[in-house]
C-alpha cells in the first residue's frame, strides 16, 4: 500500500508559506515554496481541519509542484487555482484522497503571477502579474477573456467586489489603486488613489463602496469609490510592509506584515483591538473563519497560527 508521500510527492512542506484560502466547507488550502537552492519548488496542501495545518500527517490532500507557489484561491469545493512564479495559473482538482490532479494550466503572463481572486457572482477569475498586466479568465471555458494594461509597474493585488458583479480593484507598485467596472463601456478603468511615496500592496472590500488598503510603509487606510483620491482613517498599523489586509466586520480590519506581527484595528477610531507576535519571519497571508471567529495566518517561518477573535462577535 502506497504511503501519503508516495501518492502525493510531499514528504515535508517547503517552509515559505505564501498563501491560504478557506472554502465554505472550512477546508484550508495552503501553498508554499522553497526559496533557496538552484531550483525552486513548491507544494499544495489541503487540510479538512485547518487547526491541524501545516502538519503533514494531518494533510488530507497534497502535491509537490515545480516552481514556487505565490497565491491560491478556491474556485469551488473541488477546485483551486494556484498562482506560480512561472507566471502560470494552475487549476487543481481534488480527486480520491489524498490525490490532487492538475486539470488546466493557464499560461499567458510573462512574469510572476502575483495575485488571484475569484468572483462570488460568476466563474470569472482575475489575475495580476509582475508583467504589469491584469487578466480576466472564464473558468467555465478555461480561457482568457480580457487583458488590461492599466498599470506601469508590478500588479501586487486584485480583489473582486463581494457586493457587485463585474467590479474589481487592483493595487500596483506604480503607486495606484484602480477600479475596473465591466458595466462601463466608455472608460471602465478609473484611478481611485495614487501615492507618490509608499505604494499600495494589498486591498480588500469592506462594503459596496469602501475598501481597506495596506501600504509598503506599514500604513493601513480606507478608500471610498465615490470619493476617489482621498485616503481616509489612515493608521500606522505596522513598522514594515503590509502584505495582506482583511475586512472582518464594520470598520474592523486585520492585517499582517513583514514586521512579523498580526494586528486587528478599528479603522474609523484608530483603535488597535488585537496584536500577536508569534511569527518569527514575514507574515504573508490571513484568512477568517467567520462563524468560528478564528483568524489563520501563515508566513515564511513555516507556521500557521490560529487567532481566536471572539471578542469581535460572530456576524
Amino acid at each position: 500500500m502506497e504511503s501519503f508521500s508516495e501518492k502525493t510527492g510531499v514528504v515535508t512542506l517547503p517552509k515559505y508559506f505564501d498563501g491560504m484560502s478557506l472554502n465554505v466547507n472550512k477546508q484550508l488550502v495552503l501553498v508554499s515554496s522553497n526559496l533557496t537552492g538552484k531550483f525552486w519548488h513548491g507544494a499544495i496542501g489541503v487540510f479538512n481541519e485547518p487547526k491541524m495545518a501545516p502538519n503533514v500527517p494531518h494533510m488530507d490532500y497534497g502535491t509537490s509542484v515545480e516552481g514556487g507557489c505565490v497565491d491560491v484561491v478556491w474556485v469551488d469545493t473541488e477546485r483551486v487555482c494556484v498562482a506560480t512564479d512561472h507566471g502560470t495559473i494552475d487549476v487543481w482538482k481534488l480527486k480520491d484522497c489524498p490525490v490532487i490532479e492538475n486539470s488546466v494550466v493557464l499560461a499567458e503572463h510573462n512574469d510572476i503571477c502575483s495575485t488571484l481572486d475569484i468572483s462570488n457572482h460568476s466563474q470569472q477569475l482575475v489575475s495580476g502579474s509582475y508583467d504589469r498586466t491584469i487578466k480576466l479568465w472564464d473558468l467555465e471555458v478555461d480561457l482568457s477573456i480580457n487583458t488590461l494594461n492599466v498599470h506601469t509597474d508590478k500588479v501586487l493585488d486584485v480583489a473582486w467586489s463581494k457586493h457587485a458583479m463585474n467590479i474589481f480593484v487592483s493595487a500596483s507598485e506604480d503607486g495606484s489603486v484602480k477600479l475596473y467596472d465591466n458595466r462601463v463601456t466608455t472608460t471602465p478603468c478609473s484611478r481611485l488613489f495614487t501615492s507618490d511615496n509608499a505604494f499600495p500592496v494589498c486591498v480588500d472590500w469592506m462594503d459596496e463602496n469602501t475598501l481597506c488598503v495596506g501600504f509598503s510603509n506599514g500604513d493601513v487606510g480606507m478608500l471610498d469609490r465615490n470619493d476617489p483620491g482621498k485616503l481616509q482613517h489612515t493608521i500606522k498599523a505596522h513598522s514594515k510592509t503590509v502584505n495582506k489586509v482583511l475586512h472582518v466586520n464594520d470598520s474592523t480590519v486585520a492585517s499582517v506584515s513583514d514586521d512579523m506581527t498580526v494586528k486587528v484595528h478599528q479603522l474609523d477610531t484608530g483603535t488597535m483591538l488585537y496584536t500577536d507576535c508569534s511569527h518569527t519571519d514575514y507574515v504573508q497571508d490571513i484568512v477568517f473563519s467567520r462563524d468560528e471567529s478564528l483568524l489563520y495566518t501563515c508566513g515564511y517561518d513555516g507556521q500557521i497560527i490560529t487567532h481566536n477573535v471572539e471578542f469581535l462577535g460572530k456576524k
